[in-house]
């Protein structure tokens, strides 16, 4: 609705978009707190005129179902190691309200498991098994580990700027070493951290190669201005007027090292 900031941040005026996103969040909500079948109805906007102005009521109908809560958790398959260190890593216990969007969190994280293993073709399926009687969720995981990859070549795009050196020596992975998915996604934070790159430019993709097992390593970036440029005027009864300027230019000659210069002058 509309509040005292709506000249600044747009509050009160209708979007569509906006509106499913709320019910997005909703329902997110709603299946974080056990409430498989929740149903949300499309919204129901009206439009009510007056002399002076008109508004819109947008309702939302919502059937929360009963809360439902975890039963077994299982890991079934190709299992590597200790099956219970496996289930000790999972967010689902039994016994506490069913998140599904904790469940989806456990999914990836026995892949990510797996592939620090050099597993990059794992597959992990949930089954979920809802007893509409009891209210009760079994949750199986059905894992498919494949065969171990190894790294390929490691390629970059669209560095105009940036030498290769400057973005390889990121990287935590070697080119002709065993694949880890942990790592790979460690040097891509790495490489955001450095801020040479556009937000959101940055995707670091796997190429399988007719080899068997070898991943070729592509980034893809998008430079983004490094430079810096500031001037300052002021005036005191001891120093009288001054004048200083500065200039700093990150990512210098895209050899990853920043220069700064700065000049100042008092009359």
């Amino acid at each position: 609705e509309v509040d005292c900031f709506d000249w600044i941040n747009d509050s009160g005026v209708y979007d569509e978009e906006k509106i499913n996103q709320d019910l997005r969040l909703l329902t997110a909500r709603y299946l974080q707190k056990g409430y498989v079948r929740v149903f949300i109805e499309k919204p129901k906007v009206t439009l009510v005129r007056f002399p002076e102005y008109s508004k819109i009521l947008v309702r939302m109908k919502v059937t929360e179902g009963a809360q439902y809560f975890t039963g077994k958790v299982d890991i079934e398959g190709d299992i590597l190691g200790d099956k219970q260190r496996l289930l000790d890593a999972l967010g689902v216990k039994p016994g506490a309200v069913f998140n599904a969007l904790l469940q989806n969190q456990d999914t990836f994280t026995l892949r990510e498991i797996y592939q620090e293993q050099g597993y990059a073709f794992v597959n992990v399926q949930p089954d979920l098994r809802i007893n509409d009687e009891t209210h009760i969720v079994d949750v199986v995981y059905r894992v498919r580990r494949g065969d171990k990859a190894y790294i390929g070549r490691i390629e970059f795009q669209g560095n105009r700027e940036t030498r290769d050196w400057v973005l390889r020596r990121e990287f935590s992975v070697q080119e002709n070493e065993l694949y880890n998915g942990r790592k790979l996604r460690e040097s891509q934070q790495r490489l955001l951290a450095l801020g040479y790159f556009a937000p959101g430019s940055l995707a670091l993709n796997t190429e399988p190669r007719e080899v068997d097992n070898v991943l070729d390593v592509v980034t893809k970036v998008e430079e983004t201005q490094t430079g810096t440029l500031s001037a300052q005027i002021g005036y005191s009864d001891q120093s009288g007027a001054t004048v200083a300027t500065s200039v700093s230019k990150g990512n210098f000659l895209g050899r990853g090292q920043t220069l700064r210069t700065s000049v100042q002058r008092s009359q």
